[in-house]
């Protein structure tokens, strides 16, 4: 516990697993407390406190801050934070919704190798009614995804894909 106040970000990081399972005093208020304090040496640490700012499970509510955690750690490299923006993009869900930009997240993190945004990626080319090209575009050395749908809902987001347009994922190489 020593270490955890003298600023060691693993201490800290093991205060706030235990304090967020319930086995110190303070709970989970506290566990946001000290993710918050290690969360810059440690990214599991912004990770989880964007997670409970998203839900709000033990703290307040804040998707517009749960989001700029998850880009922090998405421009980094994360590909769950990678993810879940692209789903929170897709749905609007607490903010504006971007479909396009959403889309785009996603593919990243397929690309990337995670796991589920691999099976979105899959389950959208094997819908019905859906075509997919490929495209190389040596202007931005990218490869674009063009999706065009009829009017669906995608399980994992439960809102309509935009008919007849055209879905875009912009996948680096």
């Amino acid at each position: 516990m020593q270490a955890a106040f003298g600023g060691v970000p693993e201490a800290q990081l093991k205060m706030a697993t235990l304090a967020y399972e319930g086995r110190t005093e303070g709970g989970k208020r506290e566990a946001a407390r000290w993710y918050e304090s290690c969360m810059d040496a440690i990214p599991v640490a912004k990770f989880n406190l964007a997670t409970m700012y998203y839900g709000g499970d033990g703290i307040g509510m804040d998707v517009p801050k749960a989001y700029s955690l998850y880009r922090e750690l998405a421009e980094q490299g994360d590909t769950d934070a990678m993810f879940q923006i692209g789903k929170m993009l897709v749905s609007g869900e607490g903010m504006g919704r971007d479909a396009e930009q959403g889309f785009r997240w996603i593919g990243k993190a397929a690309k990337a190798g995670h796991a589920e945004a691999k099976l979105v990626v899959g389950n959208l080319m094997r819908r019905q009614n859906a075509q997919l090209v490929e495209i190389k575009d040596q202007r931005e050395d990218q490869s674009l995804l063009f999706l065009t749908e009829q009017w669906t809902t995608d399980s994992h987001f439960s809102v309509p894909l935009h008919p007849p347009q055209q879905l875009l994922l912009r996948m680096a190489l």
